[in-house]
């Protein structure tokens, strides 16, 4: 009888023994790396604001192809310059055919004209403005003018707009 029980007894702890999972610990992998290109454009000089900003930008390919139109970017202050956030572009040439720095009440404050337009003649550099995106990582590109448009007539403002392309690793 009691055999019977040390039989039974060495079974469920043979089936108890057996049936346990053994614990592995399960790494997660990593984080996906994000070789995405960006552009970024950064300005300074810009006279304080305390009001939100944000750009409305156009970017085309070389070809003339639209790659982006009338793009809503917010623009935040960062030491003494104002930054636009990221945007995320393939790699190749690009041109910005149209850059307009907003206040939040639709004002616009800043803006570089068109080749050939009437206030050309005010800034050193006009749209459309050529840009590459490439994998060197950071292009900074400099225009020192652009138009400040609040007052009754504009004028130029000596600043610094600069396009990074940024490569994201």
């Amino acid at each position: 009888m009691y055999r019977k029980y040390f039989f039974i007894a060495v079974f469920l702890f043979t089936v108890v023994i057996s049936c346990r999972k053994s614990i592995e610990t399960v790494q997660s992998p990593p984080p996906p790396v994000d070789n995405s290109s960006y552009l970024q454009l950064s300005f300074t000089g810009i006279q304080p604001s305390q009001e939100a900003m944000y750009a409305i930008v156009s970017i085309t390919k070389e070809n003339g192809d639209s790659v982006i139109t009338n793009r809503k970017v917010a623009v935040t202050k960062l030491n003494q310059q104002y930054l636009t956030e990221k945007i995320k572009l393939e790699k190749s040439s690009y041109k910005i055919s149209k850059l307009v720095v907003v206040k939040t009440t639709d004002t616009a404050s800043y803006a570089i004209p068109l080749a050939q337009s009437a206030k050309a003649t005010l800034v050193s550099a006009t749209l459309p403005l050529p840009v590459t995106v490439s994998t060197a990582g950071t292009t900074p590109i400099a225009m020192p003018y652009y138009l400040l448009l609040q007052q009754n007539r504009p004028h130029c403002l000596v600043t610094l707009l600069q396009i990074l392309v940024l490569k994201h690793t």
